[in-house]
């Protein structure tokens, strides 16, 4: 079975104005620990460029850091409407939003590492906006690098071994990171 799995995710930095909160937006789903991905949180467009596997799927997952004048809120949230899932019938469906879904509780340990990294720099006065910049910015790249190294050790989900690894991995870190929980 040919099986083509991208995702995609949006780092977006918001540090000079407040964006609209993601919580009155009913296409995005905040992160919380106890509601996992169902499919019908896909409801998105599957696009002609992503139709090549007979399963797939796409999480858009944003973090957003928001504030005037320093960030005030580091939210995660999955965005219903930008993200698909095809076949949602196949054998291996299951095991895919199994995967789509670390990706998401990857997005809130990053999430949580910024809410840690922006603590730590107000309390040593270092909250200058090139200073929190910066470390956001170190942030959503590691945070990209690590998401893409899921992908390529789990084959998408594929490596149920390496799959469980990354689950148990995950879920440690958050759990170290409990107190930066929104």
């Amino acid at each position: 079975m040919k099986l083509f799995i991208p995702t995609i995710f949006l780092c977006v930095i918001c540090l000079g104005f407040s964006l609209q909160n993601p919580d009155d937006n009913q296409s995005v789903i905040l992160w919380n620990d106890g509601d996992k991905l169902k499919f019908d949180d896909f409801i998105g467009e599957c696009d002609s460029v992503n139709r090549l596997g007979k399963t797939g799927a796409v999480s858009t997952i944003e973090i957003v850091v928001s504030g005037i004048e320093y960030p005030k809120q580091v939210t995660c949230f999955f965005d219903k409407s930008a993200s698909w899932f095809k076949n949602k019938d196949s054998n291996f469906s299951e095991l895919l939003l199994s995967h789509e879904q670390l990706h998401f509780d990857i997005g809130e340990l990053y999430a949580r590492r910024i809410r840690k990294s922006l603590d730590s720099l107000k309390s040593n006065n270092e909250d200058n906006f090139e200073d929190v910049s910066e470390a956001v910015k170190y942030l959503f790249k590691l945070h990209k690098k690590v998401d893409s190294l899921y992908d390529i050790e789990s084959a998408h989900g594929k490596i149920l071994t390496e799959q469980l690894k990354w689950k148990e991995k995950i879920f440690k870190e958050l759990n170290d990171l409990d107190y930066y929980t929104l």
